[in-house]
């Protein structure tokens, strides 16, 4: 007999139920599926990350990466998981508290230092500038508050104060006729007065030279470089310093260290010159850490022979720059000397101004601590006498200063008092803005300086730029920064020096011929053309129908080439004789400055054109654009491409996410919008003959100026056309040219 089926066929076939249960063994079953469970809700976990075997009510968000989160007992094993896994233990960033400390504050700046090395002012400066890095260095590149027409109104009036302190000072000791031979072979004197000037061999004058490599003038131009003569001779012979700008401040170092055949010496050797000297505290001893004092710090190389000795005083210097015809007056009340030069310093005082003085003067003094003379406020510092007076003789030995002496500036460095002490004498004082030191410690804190006399322009500007310079041991600059800040002098930064040599007529000492001046032109251009291109194309100039074929940097190489052949190995003319130019080549660059006639004035990179006849501030024709289309069909064909891998990403097919950005078609569509420049001379209506470099609107003259350079056969062209100094040029951004006088050097005067 079959057996019944107990289950429905549909449901489950055929199946049977035993005859027996066993309770203990389902129960046995169930219990462990029961434990297994609660431990897994209830327990801690044996697997994953150590917090996570935590109830989920201990558990916080931050024990991912901070163990001390954890409970103690755990924190050893959670710190061992992530050494296993490479991750290791993240360190806690130090409380600001601790950070803030002067000691370490301190410790952290000079880390930052590494790369770019900062002023002694850095900090003043960082809290009221934009600040920028250049040359090395971090530099106040302009106030952050509108200060343009106020910082020339103190260059006009009253009293503009900069940090020059970037620039580079190299000693250079031994025989003076070894020294004026090798220096003549990078100076010319058709370029003015050479290191053998009699004004300057004695040491009462600074004087300015355009260095060159060796042999290699009218070619080869490094940059203007000055120079100031030690009075007198040392055991070592004549002792002078050279500065140098630091963008070719190493050209100019590889240039003497040939020329007279330098090489680099250990400390230890020169043990003899160098004076061991103990900082009055730590935290001096850490300011300066980045700079090279002591003395024993400072660079040197010798010559083969041992005659010539070279220091290099890069960073062991400080220079700050007065400018106006108010800088004598907050000199004279914010710095007091001590008795060696009070009649100097009463002559400086008896000047209104210092156009006044003689130019170029060097004046050696010691000057008492200036924090002991601070005012309790800002104040604005007025000239005593306002008589016009003759200027005073300096005689030769007020040049001669303590600043010379390495042991002295070492002195003054290593023993300077810290704020808290000057304060805490300050407080002494029993009657207000009465003297804190006796005279037999007063004597104690003083710090030697030189102040060099700049004379500015004296065309129709009367004295326009005049002012001193003054150079002092490192670690004093921020003392007397200060000092004058309270007396009413106004900082400016780099764009305030670029707009002061536009107003002076100087011209910049980053020549297109130059090395230096080529790097940053090509610096400039890449930060133009890259601020350019981040606009988009319906808010920013297309150069091409503007007939501009080089927007953001003067092609030199192409403008000559196409004025004289093939030729192109050309340079800036620098001589200062006057005379007939026939037998100068053809393919030099001559400076010339452009005057405005009416309203407008010239920028960057700005055409000077040889005006047409019959021509008076035409405007250039709309230029047919022939890569439009093209550009078209690229964004297009861009965006099709964009679209495709979008979705082939939403299908999942097209795997990792490629970058949104094209290198390749950036680049093509920049050359699309900005063809590679092969023509300059005929690119539009008018004939290029030239750039401007700089160019704004002179507050001096009331009228635009551009400072820029010129072919010289290009020159002869336009004297050849009968329209005198008449020129026009165009900005890059515009169609329109406009009138302007062109003035050049007498020696390319027509005949």
């Amino acid at each position: 007999m079959s057996k019944s089926q107990e289950f429905d066929v549909n449901l489950g076939g055929t199946q049977n139920l035993p005859n027996e249960f066993k309770v203990g063994k389902f129960a046995k079953a169930r219990f462990e599926e029961i434990s297994a469970l609660t431990q897994v809700l209830e327990g801690p976990r044996k697997s994953g990350q150590v917090f996570q075997r935590l109830p989920r009510h201990m558990r916080r968000r931050a024990m991912s990466h901070n163990s001390k989160r954890l409970p103690r007992r755990l924190r050893e094993a959670y710190d061992q998981q992530l050494e296993k896994c490479g991750a290791g233990q993240k360190k806690k960033r130090p409380s600001r508290k601790f950070r803030r400390r002067p000691k370490n504050l301190l410790a952290e700046y000079n880390r930052r230092q590494r790369t770019h090395v900062w002023l002694e002012t850095h900090i003043w400066h960082a809290k009221r500038f934009h600040m920028v890095q250049r040359w090395g260095y971090k530099l106040p590149l302009r106030p952050t508050d509108k200060s343009f027409r106020a910082c020339y109104r103190a260059t006009a009036h009253h009293c503009l104060l900069q940090d020059v302190s970037y620039h580079c000072c190299v000693e250079l000791s031994g025989p003076q006729d070894v020294l004026l031979a090798g220096l003549a072979r990078h100076a010319s004197v058709h370029c003015g007065p050479t290191f053998a000037a009699a004004s300057c061999l004695k040491g009462t004058r600074e004087g300015s030279v355009a260095f060159y490599q060796r042999d290699a003038y009218p070619r080869g131009f490094v940059g203007p470089v000055s120079f100031t003569w030690r009075p007198g001779e040392t055991e070592h012979g004549r002792t002078v310093w050279l500065w140098a700008h630091p963008a070719f401040y190493q050209e100019v170092l590889r240039e003497l260290t040939t020329t007279l055949d330098l090489r680099p010496v250990d400390s230890g050797e020169s043990g003899a010159e160098a004076s061991v000297v103990e900082f009055s505290s730590e935290v001096e001893r850490t300011k300066l850490a980045p700079r090279n004092v002591p003395w024993l710090r400072v660079p040197r190389l010798t010559s083969g022979d041992g005659r010539v000795r070279a220091a290099l005083l890069k960073d062991t210097l400080a220079r700050l720059q007065l400018t106006g015809p108010l800088s004598q007056a907050v000199l004279t009340q914010a710095l007091a000397p001590t008795d060696n030069r009070a009649e100097a310093w009463r002559a400086l005082a008896r000047s209104a101004s210092p156009a006044q003085m003689p130019p170029h003067a060097v004046l050696g003094i010691t000057l008492f601590d200036p924090r002991f003379n601070l005012p309790p406020k800002r104040i604005k510092a007025v000239p005593d006498c306002t008589e016009q007076q003759l200027p005073p003789v300096l005689p030769a030995a007020w040049s001669a200063g303590e600043v010379w002496s390495e042991r002295v500036r070492d002195e003054a460095t290593a023993h300077k008092l810290s704020w808290t002490a000057v304060a805490e004498l300050c407080g002494r004082r029993l009657v207000p803005e009465g003297p804190v030191l006796g005279e037999g410690e007063s004597g104690r804190h003083t710090l030697p300086a030189m102040l060099i006399q700049r004379p500015g322009s004296w065309d129709q500007r009367g004295g326009l730029g005049s002012g001193w310079d003054i150079v002092l041991p490192a670690g004093h600059a921020m003392s007397v920064w200060l000092a004058l800040v309270l007396r009413g002098a106004r900082v400016g930064g780099l764009r305030e020096a670029t707009c002061q040599r536009l107003e002076e007529g100087r011209a910049d000492p980053l020549a297109p011929d130059s090395g230096a001046g080529r790097e940053e032109a090509r610096r400039l251009g890449a930060e133009l053309e890259e601020r350019h291109f981040r606009k988009p194309p319906a808010k920013r100039p297309n150069y091409v129908k503007l007939g501009v074929s080089s927007p953001f940097a003067c092609c030199w190489d192409v403008l000559v080439r196409e004025w004289c052949g093939g030729n192109s190995d050309w340079w800036v003319w620098r001589a200062r004789r006057s005379g007939s130019t026939e037998t100068t080549p053809g393919e030099c660059l001559v400076p010339v400055t452009v005057h405005s006639v009416g309203a407008g004035y010239p920028v960057r990179c700005a055409l000077i054109c040889v005006p047409a006849a019959g021509s008076i501030a035409p405007l250039e024709p709309v230029h047919a654009d022939e890569r439009q289309e093209d550009r078209r069909e690229m964004r297009a064909a861009h965006r099709a491409r964009l679209r495709r891998e979008r979705r082939l990403r939403k299908k999942g097919e097209g795997g990792e996410r490629p970058a949104e950005t094209d290198p390749g078609y950036h680049a093509a569509a920049r050359e699309a919008w900005l063809p590679k420049v092969t023509a300059i001379k005929d690119s539009c209506t008018q004939t290029v003959i030239g750039y401007v470099t700089a160019g704004d609107f002179s507050f001096s003259l009331a009228r635009g100026v551009g400072q820029g350079y010129v072919v010289l056969r290009a020159l002869k062209h336009l004297q050849a056309q009968g329209v005198g100094n008449t020129v026009l040029y165009r900005n890059p951004t515009t169609r329109q040219y406009r009138l302007g006088r062109l003035s050049y050097p007498d020696a390319f005067a027509a005949s």
